[in-house]
């Protein structure tokens, strides 16, 4: 949600994330109805500033765990 709702103040075009999840299905509002109401709501809102940012022309992408230097060194 904060990478979106920067992008489109800011006018960037493209996002990268390393969370397959995130990347292909939540944020895409392809979610299983089964998790906590507070996740729901989190991904109906990312999918709806996901659908105006690529309306605008931005782009969301994967990025391996490897390669993103925001992971922190999480994947290492």
């Amino acid at each position: 949600r904060h990478a979106l709702l920067v992008a489109l103040k800011g006018k960037v075009k493209k996002i990268f994330g390393d969370s397959r999840l995130v990347i292909d299905y939540w944020s895409k509002w392809r979610i299983k109805k089964d998790v906590a109401e507070e996740t729901l709501e989190l991904a109906q809102e990312v999918s709806e500033l996901r659908e105006d940012f690529e309306k605008k022309g931005g782009r969301m992408m994967h990025i391996s765990g490897d390669d993103n230097p925001a992971d922190l060194g999480f994947h290492r």
